[in-house]
């Protein structure tokens, strides 16, 4: 029995089960999006399940509906990009910054296309929107990027997020594996840094 106030030993059986259902959560939410980037909003719980190797009680235990699946995924593409914004405002070159913002942009279009697209169409069971706080972060620290390198005077002063978002954007859709025209994969990313090189060419004061 243990002393009045003494610590509890912890279950040598609990943390795993844990950490199973942590790595459970995790593997759920990237085979989502994968699976909504291949098919569509329209997919089932029970075929991100079989995807995923679980039961449907598993996919239910962590997440009550597809709609809080979307919300969550929502939120990794604000917190995503809050991540990688931040390490642009950490280059020492704001020219270099606003290059990696691009980037971002392009990667995180490619990385959840279809709930991009979906939020763009303005459809309400596929476009849930991250909570207010993330994406505050989000626009803030982008901006900063932004406004970084127009003080600077490397990016023209008339460009806004919109702008890049857009840009950026367009590169990034051109499509899981193949581009508008067909290309394969490295025509494809062949593409990519040259559209890339473009777009920043294109944000300079003389571009």
């Amino acid at each position: 029995m243990d002393r009045p106030g003494s610590a509890t030993a912890p279950d040598p059986v609990e943390r795993p089960r844990r950490d199973q259902a942590v790595e459970n959560r995790a593997r759920i939410l990237e085979v989502a999006r994968q699976a909504f980037n291949e098919d569509g909003p329209d997919v089932s719980m029970s075929d991100i399940a079989r995807r995923a190797g679980v039961g449907i009680g598993t996919i239910y235990r962590n997440f009550a509906s597809k709609d809080e699946l979307l919300r969550l995924l929502a939120e990794q593409v604000a917190t995503s990009l809050s991540e990688r914004a931040e390490a642009a405002l950490e280059a020492a070159d704001p020219a270099a910054g606003v290059e990696l913002l691009v980037r971002a942009f392009v990667e995180i279009n490619r990385d959840y296309r279809t709930l991009i697209v979906a939020a763009r169409a303005s459809q309400p069971q596929a476009a849930l929107p991250p909570t207010p706080a993330s994406y505050d972060r989000m626009r803030h620290v982008t901006n900063a990027v932004l406004d970084r390198g127009i003080a600077a005077g490397v990016v023209r002063a008339d460009t806004d997020l919109i702008d890049i978002a857009v840009l950026s954007g367009a590169i990034g859709l051109m499509g899981g594996g193949r581009s508008a025209v067909g290309a394969p994969d490295d025509d494809l990313e062949a593409r990519t840094e040259r559209l890339v090189a473009m777009v920043v060419a294109g944000l300079r004061p003389n571009g």
